[in-house]
């Protein structure tokens, strides 16, 4: 039976319109949905923890819980980056696991409406399906990666649980083949 993919697709973006905190990596946006953002810090620098992937630049003891810090710039294939006054730890909470993220610089938090949102393209080459949407809109004094105002801006919406998830898988494969190579 023919089922009209129009009619899907457009009924799972509905489901992703809401508010999200948009922030940078490099010259590129990003968004998490605002709801899962515990907060946002200034970046202070993390405990080395041992046979850490290189993403995970250690831990810090948030109000006596110890987080672990993930650099997302490193995670998403970036080079590395100094860090600078601008550079920020977004604490996000997923599924009762509590993460710190490291972003560039926060954006704003956007309200993306439904006819904003398109599919990713990036879905057929990101196997983890990371990025769930790119919203891409245009508001008055709303100022894009190149920070001209109203200027048109694109924002990949990532899945939270699935980047933790695919942050969870590269550890545990990254410490067993640490644990195969010293024997």
């Amino acid at each position: 039976m023919y089922q009209d993919k129009t009619k899907s697709n457009s009924s799972n973006l509905s489901k992703l319109a809401g508010e999200y905190l948009a922030f940078r990596i490099g010259r590129e946006e990003y968004g998490f949905e605002i709801l899962s953002v515990q907060e946002i810090r200034s970046y202070e620098r993390p405990t080395k923890m041992v046979n850490a992937p290189d993403y995970v630049k250690g831990v810090i003891d948030l109000r006596q819980k110890i987080i672990p810090i993930v650099d997302l710039r490193m995670k998403m294939g970036y080079t590395q980056a100094e860090i600078t006054t601008t550079t920020v730890v977004i604490v996000v909470n997923v599924n009762g696991s509590v993460i710190g993220m490291v972003a560039d610089s926060v954006a704003d938090v956007v309200d993306i409406a439904v006819d904003e949102l398109h599919e990713s393209p990036a879905n057929s080459v990101d196997e983890n399906g990371v990025v769930k949407a790119i919203a891409s809109f245009r508001r008055e004094g709303s100022q894009g990666a190149e920070g001209e105002p109203g200027r048109e801006r694109m924002v990949s919406l990532l899945n939270l649980p699935r980047l933790a998830g695919s942050l969870a898988k590269q550890a545990s494969s990254s410490n067993e083949s640490q644990e195969i190579a010293t024997f």
